[in-house]
């Protein structure tokens, strides 16, 4: 059995209650409750923490490591924007981190396309609701250790492939899952081969 923790940033404990054409109408504890069976009927165990504070946040992380925890699972909130010290507990621990927002980052204001975490993540799951959480965590547990040099992008819209394609920090060699075709004849424009991708409509 393997140790995997999800991380809440700021916010996140108002799920249910707040904007919820945007972040869904399950609270975060019925979330982490449905995660949480998940991973037990797979023999895996899931910790939970939630915190509104930063420093709160960067004491879990750094605690993660004397626990052997294997992977992060890792929603920032609108620490994603803004915080540093953040990245350098999860880059200090070095233990394989997922982000994960259930809304689409790429769709929503201007300054939410930038994250603090995208480039060390193992990959990046967004705008997928409630979904996102779960979406990580089967990938968490197929894959497991085996991330260690693997990383992986999901672009679920044209303006997120303008946006990662800009950034010109793309590892050819790993593998995108790219959702729309409009999104696909992007990176097939840019130089992408079969091998570099996967492909849903």
């Amino acid at each position: 059995m393997s140790k995997i923790l999800l991380l809440n940033g700021p916010n996140l404990n108002l799920l249910g209650s707040r904007e919820e054409d945007i972040y869904g109408k399950k609270s975060l504890k019925e979330i982490e409750e449905s995660l949480i069976q998940h991973a037990n009927n797979l023999n895996e165990e899931l910790i939970c923490f939630q915190s509104n504070a930063e420093h709160e946040l960067v004491e879990r992380i750094q605690a993660a490591k004397n626990e052997k925890i294997k992977i992060i699972l890792f929603n920032p909130g609108a620490f994603t924007h803004t915080s540093v010290a953040l990245r350098d507990a999860i880059l200090g621990v070095d233990i394989p981190m997922i982000e994960i927002h259930i809304s689409n980052i790429f769709g929503r204001e201007k300054f939410r396309e930038k994250s603090f975490f995208s480039d060390i993540a193992l990959g990046v799951i967004s705008g997928l609701g409630e979904e996102s959480y779960m979406s990580a965590l089967n990938f968490a547990i197929k894959k497991k250790i085996l991330l260690s040099n693997f990383y992986i992008s999901i672009i679920s819209s044209p303006r997120a492939a303008d946006i990662i394609l800009a950034q010109k920090k793309i590892n050819h060699t790993a593998p995108l899952l790219i959702i729309g075709s409009r999104s696909l004849n992007k990176f097939k424009k840019a130089g992408f081969s079969k091998s570099n991708y996967v492909y849903a409509t």
